[in-house]
């Protein structure tokens, strides 16, 4: 199975996803630094159009077997979009990181003193 899906994206140029597939793709490097087994699933739906300019719903969803992550927003730029979900799901997963290692590191004393 393929670490990165991206699902509507497929009305936009060429270009446009090509940078978008660029862009998950470091995200998928970065996360295989930390996870054995995980996916980045990007969904983008056209909400609004207004002359040449569309505005768009963002989508990501990161599944690892600890846990599942999601972020979505809505943007003209739907590059700018993926960026923002993407920074979104990593603050979660290094915020949970830091929690799980602040769990292990601190010993909660006991009521006797020692």
């Amino acid at each position: 199975m393929e670490k990165v899906q991206l699902k509507g994206f497929n009305e936009l140029d060429k270009s446009i996803i090509s940078r978008i597939k660029d862009i998950a793709d470091k995200q998928a490097n970065r996360m295989e630094k930390q996870f054995d087994d995980f996916t980045v699933e990007l969904h983008m739906k056209e909400v609004a159009k207004k002359a040449d300019k569309a505005r768009y719903n963002v989508n990501a969803h990161i599944k690892t077997p600890q846990k599942n992550y999601s972020s979505a927003v809505v943007d003209w730029d739907v590059v700018k979009g993926v960026h923002v979900t993407l920074d979104s799901c990593n603050k979660a997963i290094d915020s949970d990181r830091e929690k799980t290692a602040t769990k292990k590191t601190s010993k909660t004393p006991r009521k006797d003193g020692n």
